[in-house]
């Protein structure tokens, strides 16, 4: 389970996209944009696994579920006073929400490592050329693979990313954060700023994630920023 803010409350599912119907939407009462009505069915039942998640956290922090409206990057728009995430991927789905008082972001992502070609792309993305030298001592330090340890890193900086954007409000790429180290015993991994993005986030500022293998394959990573 994500680790952090002891206000944050979690929704973790595993989904099954062939046993999703389209009126489970109208039967659970979550709001379809049109482009989720054009989307192919896959599409359409991640974003209904992922809302119905997200409706399920908001009750455990005490709030009512409702409409949650997808802003113009695709991100998630919480209720007024609630910092939140959702993922999903290849059969999970998670949402992770808090209280705007407890902590100023979260972020959350689960990937699965990818074939060949994809995880070649997933590289490209996400690795600095300062952490290309590292990449291979670190497998070792935490006993993984180098396929998996690059999709761990790729979902770090996701999580990454989606913790700090409400706050920064402009894009930003994968190649601002830097791995500075990765403790295989905790299952903590700290990523480093390179540049500044906002008086709050200035370069050298450290966020400290924690990570976790859900399937041998599959990895999901969390930050709160507290």
């Amino acid at each position: 389970m994500p680790q952090g803010s002891q206000h944050a409350r979690a929704c973790i599912l595993r989904t099954d996209a062939k046993a999703f119907a389209l009126n489970s939407y109208e039967h659970e009462g979550i709001q379809r944009p049109p482009n989720i009505d054009r989307a192919i069915p896959k599409r359409q039942a991640e974003f209904f696994f992922g809302r119905w998640g997200a409706g399920r956290a908001l009750a455990r922090i005490g709030l009512p579920t409702g409409p949650i409206p997808v802003g113009r990057t695709r991100e998630p728009l919480w209720p007024r006073n609630v910092v939140g995430s959702i993922t999903h991927s290849h059969g999970f789905a998670a949402a992770w929400v808090c209280r705007a008082e407890y902590a100023a972001g979260l972020g959350i992502d689960i990937e699965r490592v990818p074939g060949t070609a994809e995880l070649t792309a997933l590289q490209n993305i996400a690795l600095r050329p300062d952490e290309a030298d590292m990449i291979d001592s670190l497998c070792a330090d935490a006993k993984m693979t180098r396929p998996l340890l690059l999709t761990l890193l790729f979902s770090a900086k996701e999580s990454f990313f989606k913790a700090l954007s409400p706050t920064v409000k402009k894009y930003f790429d994968f190649q601002v954060a830097r791995l500075v180290k990765i403790d295989a015993t905790d299952r903590k991994l700290v990523l480093e700023l390179k540049v500044e993005l906002h008086p709050k986030f200035p370069a050298g500022y450290r966020g400290n994630l924690n990570y976790d293998l859900i399937e041998h394959d599959t990895v999901l990573t969390c930050l709160s920023l507290c």
